[in-house]
């Protein structure tokens, strides 16, 4: 049986089990690496069928209103989580807007590079040396390699900008022993999450009810992101009154969309005949066909106001969570105006410019509770000299290539033509030496 498969039986305990594995902040780690408490024992064990099995018959967007959605809302203020969190993971697959910002956002951060990254020598601390640098970075480097899930991780840690929060469990490769060798971060669902207050300490809720009581977690094992302000708290208030102005526009459509007639009968219709004459004008009116006497008038009744205020209104709700899911660059609401021109250019420059925002703050938060920790145990004594890095693959900077060239140079060391022409894009050759002449061809 392979590592994974002992943790995945080790995770299948009850959940009494689980909760006393659990310790507080406050208690350090363990001399041995502890068994993950929560992820595999609830998220894909069988503790998530018999505490959460409720949730698969539960529609969290039943009787939602906006008056629900602000009281849901001032009670995540306190601490009470998982109802909100139900609604926001709900909304998430239905309002099309909010869904591609999430891909948008996501998909550049899937398709970068990572790497561990050292300082230069004249930025290193007293004391400290590039030899003991390069050690931390591949000690980082062999750790990340061997998490399985690296970029679902960082994804998660992206959609913690949209829900308020993120956490990832470190699974141990063994567990019960001195060895903290990390093989898996588990996305641990927000709703299982809650605090007293909004700087009180994170607890966790195992059957993810509503309340603001749970269990306190060791710290060490979890790699946590918070947003200030996210997204799907605005995009919550205006999908809700995206959905009132749809209802009332296809009610609207109702009304309109197939027009009304109204029949105008002669002048002087015989007594004797109203009835007739009344019979067929509901006839044509109603949409059938029919014969009405001379003089007689139909008029369509499809012109209510003159001007459709819905879709301005949609419009405009949705400019609003696509200024707040891009920093204000509105650019991308823009229709293309062809492959490589107009707002298609506009858009992917929008996103790049978020995607490097949030792979650097992802990146210090692997920093401080990931590299921080592992390297404070590898290396003690030692500050910390390497880090992770989530790098966006973009050009690599011609002048900064060239400054390291004349400074590897002036130190006595040469970089090959062919290297240096493949990283600056230039053609490059040897300059013959002063005063030798150059045969001709």
């Amino acid at each position: 049986m392979n590592a994974r498969k002992i943790n995945l039986a080790k995770g299948r305990t009850s959940a009494r089990n689980q909760q006393r594995a659990l310790v507080s902040k406050n208690q350090p780690l363990s001399a041995t690496a502890a068994p993950s408490s929560l992820a595999y024992g609830l998220n894909i064990g069988t503790v998530v069928s018999v505490q959460n099995h409720w949730r698969e018959f539960y529609n969290p967007l039943r009787a939602l209103d906006l008056p629900r959605a602000i009281a849901l809302y001032d009670f995540s203020r306190r601490g009470l989580n998982a109802e909100l969190q139900n609604v926001y993971r709900e909304m998430e697959g239905l309002y099309p807007t909010l869904m591609g910002l999430i891909e948008r956002r996501t998909a550049p951060l899937l398709e970068m590079d990572w790497r561990c990254r050292i300082p230069s020598a004249d930025k290193l601390p007293a004391g400290a040396t590039i030899a003991q640098a390069e050690d931390q970075a591949a000690c980082l480097r062999d750790a990340y390699e061997r998490i399985d899930n690296l970029y679902e991780a960082i994804e998660w840690m992206e959609l913690g900008a949209f829900r308020g929060y993120a956490h990832l469990e470190k699974i141990y490769a063994n567990p019960g022993s001195s060895d903290f060798t990390v093989e898996h971060l588990e996305p641990v669902e927000q709703w299982h999450w809650t605090r007293k207050s909004i700087y009180a300490e994170w607890e966790y809720v195992a059957a993810a009810t509503q309340t603001n009581i749970g269990v306190p977690i060791n710290y060490g094992q979890f790699v946590i992101r918070e947003a200030r302000r996210p997204l799907d708290r605005v995009a919550l208030v205006l999908w809700l009154r995206a959905n009132l102005c749809e209802k009332n526009w296809d009610a609207f459509i109702e009304v309109y969309g197939m027009p009304h007639w109204l029949v105008f009968m002669p002048p002087n219709v015989p007594k004797e005949k109203e009835k007739e004459y009344l019979t067929a004008s509901r006839a044509i009116a109603a949409g059938g066909s029919g014969a009405l006497p001379h003089g007689s008038e139909a008029q369509a009744a499809d012109s209510p106001r003159g001007v459709n205020p819905f879709r301005p209104r949609l419009d405009w709700l949705q400019e609003q969570l696509v200024l707040a899911g891009t920093g204000g660059l509105l650019s991308m609401l823009a229709m293309p105006e062809g492959i490589g021109h107009g707002a298609s250019a506009a858009h992917e420059d929008a996103f790049k410019k978020i995607s490097r925002k949030e792979a650097r703050q992802i990146s210090e938060v692997f920093n401080t509770q990931f590299d921080a920790p592992l390297l404070a145990r590898k290396f003690p004594g030692q500050p910390q000299l390497a880090w992770f890095e989530l790098a966006a693959n973009a050009e690599p900077d011609v002048n900064d290539i060239c400054t390291q060239a004349l400074h590897l140079s002036q130190a006595g060391y040469q970089i090959s033509a062919a290297q240096l022409s493949e990283r600056t894009g230039y053609d490059i050759a040897v300059r013959p030496a002063t005063g030798a002449t150059q045969e001709e061809p």
